[in-house]
């Protein structure tokens, strides 16, 4: 079944949400999202933005939701599973977190969001070497930009202590 475009206006309303939450306004991401057509409101795209915004208010069992059904939709893309594993961590399952999204981690491994998330999830679970080495991949795959963020994470002290 082939996935139904937006219409001008709902796709102009999901780009001001997804501007507002890159401004740090998930409460303005959230109203404009609002305003899409009720027919779209469970396009994978205009999901993949509510769950950004669930995640930046921290509600996270209905953000754990939204992510769920993304993998249900549209398993081939990352972002829905980073999702996920956000949520699993959010709500203290780091373990679970770590399981969820290591189940994918080999099919993503050419993107850098994945590999990231789960050298951070290794480390927290005391996982060093597994950090090290999903951080190497991220790190070869992503460029040096994910080096200073990763320099920059206190989730990955440890990997940098050792």
């Amino acid at each position: 079944m082939a996935l139904r475009p937006l219409t001008e206006s709902d796709a102009k309303h999901l780009l001001a949400a997804e501007g507002w939450l890159e401004l740090g306004n998930a409460l303005a991401a959230n109203d404009e999202l609002e305003n899409i057509a009720p027919l779209f409101r469970a396009h994978p795209e205009v999901l993949e933005c509510r769950v950004q915004i669930l995640i930046a208010a921290k509600q996270w069992d209905n953000a754990l939701i939204v992510a769920e059904t993304l993998t249900e939709q549209i398993p081939g893309r990352p972002v829905a599973w980073v999702a996920m594993a956000e949520c699993l961590q959010g709500k203290g399952d780091l373990e679970g977190a770590y399981e969820a999204l290591a189940e994918v981690g080999e099919q993503f491994a050419e993107h850098p969001e994945v590999t990231y998330k789960l050298a951070v999830l290794a480390a927290l679970i005391g996982q060093i070497q597994e950090a090290e080495d999903w951080l190497e991949r991220c790190m070869d795959v992503g460029g040096p930009k994910w080096k200073l963020r990763a320099l920059n994470d206190p989730a990955l002290q440890a990997v940098w202590q050792k």
